[in-house]
């Protein structure tokens, strides 16, 4: 389905083919669709694709979608969304400022989330998959989380990655890093304990404010 075919229309249902394959760029960009199931058939989800689209509510992805560009549904009214695990990369802005996602599942097999990702979103909860590598800039700020678990496979965490998070109170890094900015936690006023898992004499380098405590497994 080419760019920007059904942009700014306000179609407000459609049925996609079973042999569609891709939806290019800003195709339903700013519609009045509200809710749509894509066939098993999409492997590509092009940039805004279905971005300001406010009154869409519900979304079912393609169980063998590969792709995603970046902001595909940011300013959406989605309040809940399952990302497949065939899904390695959560690229940019992919759900900025959706406020009603209430619910976020991720899957094994995701590796990567990219800036501002999830921010502005308010859902509360949410379980990091084991094979996660990189959680880029502000990809979960101004979110509603209170405590997650960062897996051990986690190697890079962008600035700000959890910033102004305000109901955030417990995180546990299961992850050795050897550095963390303690921007990555700014203006998260109701966290007073971050706990990092590390092997034995591993050496460190951490603030010194009491923040990050530091447990040798």
């Amino acid at each position: 389905m080419s760019d920007y075919v059904f942009s700014g229309c306000p179609i407000q249902t459609i049925d996609l083919p079973s042999t569609l394959k891709t939806i290019g760029k800003a195709c339903f960009e700013e519609t009045a669709l509200t809710e749509l199931r894509i066939p098993d058939s999409v492997t590509e989800i092009g940039e805004r694709a279905f971005m300001d689209c406010q009154q869409l509510v519900s979304i079912l992805l393609p169980s063998h979608l590969h792709a995603l560009g970046a902001g595909a549904f940011s300013y959406t009214g989605l309040t809940q969304i399952d990302i497949p695990g065939t899904v390695a990369v959560l690229p940019d802005r992919c759900f900025f400022n959706c406020e009603q996602l209430t619910s976020v599942t991720l899957h094994e097999g995701l590796e990567v989330l990219g800036k501002s990702v999830f921010e502005h979103c308010p859902f509360q909860t949410v379980t990091f998959p084991s094979t996660l590598k990189t959680l880029g800039e502000e990809s979960f700020s101004n979110t509603g989380l209170s405590d997650f678990i960062i897996p051990k496979n986690v190697s890079s965490i962008g600035k700000e990655a959890f910033n102004n998070c305000s109901d955030l109170v417990k995180v546990d890094i299961l992850a050795p890093l050897d550095t963390l900015d303690k921007a990555i936690f700014s203006r998260c006023y109701k966290l007073k304990s971050v706990t990092v898992h590390f092997p034995k004499g591993k050496a460190i380098h951490y603030p010194e404010d009491g923040l990050f405590r530091v447990v040798y497994d």
